[in-house]
Parts: structure tokens; C-alpha cells; sequence
């Protein structure tokens, strides 16, 4: 199982912010690039942990991370409690690690959210098919029991115009609290 390039990307600009946070072995005080070289190789190598993970990952899953010192924040939302458990024991395994904050959110599914999550996936690949190619999305749908509807994920630049057209539409769907877009666009 492949962790997706969204949370891959999401967790490397993560790092960026939570990088001043590593701390070295020998506590002396190291200059900002060798601490950005600390955090960068600690963010590749949970990710590569998180590739592992043997419970598949569908457009209603999304997990990211963040790391400050020796401890993982991982973050994100899943209607499987066995991706959220596996996540935790896989990034456990690093020799570094001492602390991991299991921050994923177990989002409930009943008949209601299930069928606003299809006809939402539904708008999504028809507005912007690029952002699901097979086995894969760019973009992930959270919809929870409040029937509030997170969107997150990474969209190219030339596809900005239809994501916004195709959120205007979500937001008409009858029944939704709110609609929060949280998808990158691509520079």
C-alpha cells in the first residue's frame, strides 16, 4: 500500500514549519540548515513507514504528519479505526521516534454521509477527472456525521477554476452544515 503523494506533500510542508523543533543527540545548538536536513530526513522516513501501512487508503482517507523533536503528530481523518491503529505502530518501528500523537479522526458512516460522499466524489471526478486517476486521488472528501464537508488534497494550477465551480456546487447540496477547501493549488 502506497500512502498518496497528497499526504506526502501536506506532511513535507508540515515539516517545514515543525523543523526548528528537532533537537540533536549532543544538544548542542546546530545551525537552521542542518536542522532542515534533520527534519527533512525524519519526514522522508515516515513517510517511507507510512508506505507500508497494509490497510489500502480510499478518497475518504487522508493521512499527514508532523514532527517536532522526536515525537510524530499524525493528523488527518479515516472511517477505518485498522488505518488509524496501523499508522501509529508503522511509524512506531523508527529507532527515533520516542512519542507518536495519533491525531486521526475516526469519522462515523452512516446511509445519510455515505451517499453525500458518492455524490460529492461524483461532482469531483466529473468537474476535474485528472485529480482521480485510477487507484489514486489527489483530492479527499471528509463528511462528518454534522454533515460538515472538509475537501483536502492538491489540484494543479490549471484545474483551480473547475474546483472552485465544483465547490460552489457542493455547497448547494441539500442537507450540508458547511463546505471547508482545504485543497492546494499547485503553483
Amino acid at each position: 500500500m502506497r500512502v498518496k503523494a497528497t499526504a506526502l506533500l501536506v506532511a513535507l510542508a508540515m515539516v517545514g514549519a515543525a523543523g526548528y523543533a528537532i533537537s540533536v543527540q549532543d544538544r548542542q545548538v546546530q545551525p537552521s540548515q542542518k536542522i532542515h536536513e534533520q527534519a527533512a530526513k525524519y519526514s522522508k522516513e515516515v513517510a517511507n513507514q507510512l508506505l507500508k501501512i497494509g490497510t489500502p487508503e480510499t478518497v475518504y482517507d487522508y493521512i499527514s504528519f508532523g514532527l517536532s523533536g522526536p515525537a510524530v503528530v499524525l493528523q488527518g481523518f479515516t472511517a477505518k479505526p485498522v488505518l488509524k491503529d496501523a499508522a501509529q505502530k508503522q511509524v512506531e518501528k523508527l529507532d527515533w521516534v520516542v512519542h507518536v500523537v495519533n491525531e486521526i479522526e475516526i469519522i462515523n458512516v452512516n446511509n445519510t454521509t455515505q451517499d453525500l460522499r458518492s455524490e460529492i466524489l461524483g461532482m469531483l471526478e466529473k468537474a476535474i477527472p485528472e485529480a482521480f486517476p485510477e487507484n489514486h486521488a489527489n483530492i479527499r472528501i471528509k463528511v462528518t456525521d454534522k454533515l460538515d464537508v472538509t475537501l483536502v488534497g492538491v489540484a494543479s494550477k490549471m484545474n483551480k477554476t473547475r474546483l472552485d465551480a465544483a465547490v460552489v456546487q457542493i455547497k448547494n447540496l441539500p442537507l450540508l452544515k458547511s463546505v471547508t477547501n482545504h485543497v492546494l493549488v499547485e503553483k
